[in-house]
């Protein structure tokens, strides 16, 4: 069966307590939410999630579906000084990774881009998260420095 990815809406009082349940549900664990949003404390809570990460109009936020349930999320910002976007919070349910879901959702993520027609795209990465690193480097993303917080900054061209 094939996935469904649908944009949702964190504005649209719907998509958002859909969302809450799914991420609340993710992040029961530190090192999940650690992973995911480094600025955030645990235990998580949606509102300083929404209000610390998708202010920005900028944003668009796609979900992944399995049998009509959320599996996965991925957020996009353009950033027009730079003629890039910028991928965050890729995250996939405990029990759906190593599926191949975050590959898909970072094809639709760099679909998007292009769209709006971004010359690169961007991501931040734990160091030490080995999983996450070597699927971007197997989707052409490439490493371009070290940032604050021990984390690497991943670059890949979208130009052809």
């Amino acid at each position: 069966m094939a996935h469904l990815i649908r944009s949702i809406n964190y504005n649209n009082s719907k998509d958002a307590g859909i969302l809450q349940a799914c991420l609340s549900k993710w992040f029961r664990n530190p090192k999940d939410l650690n992973l995911a949003a480094p600025k955030i404390r645990f235990p998580f809570k949606f509102t300083q999630w929404k209000s610390y990460y998708l202010e920005i109009s900028s944003t668009k936020s796609f979900v992944i579906e399995d049998k009509g349930w959320i599996v996965g999320h991925i957020s996009l910002r353009y950033l027009p000084a730079n003629n890039r976007a910028h991928i965050f919070h890729l995250i996939i349910s405990p029990e759906s990774r190593g599926s191949g879901l975050g590959k898909l959702l970072i094809a639709r993520a760099e679909s998007e881009a292009r769209l709006m027609n971004c010359a690169d795209i961007t991501l931040f990465v734990a160091q030490t998260n080995d999983t996450a690193i070597n699927l971007y480097e197997n989707l052409g993303y490439k490493k371009q420095k070290q940032m604050r917080g021990n984390s690497y900054r991943m670059l890949k061209s979208l130009e052809k």
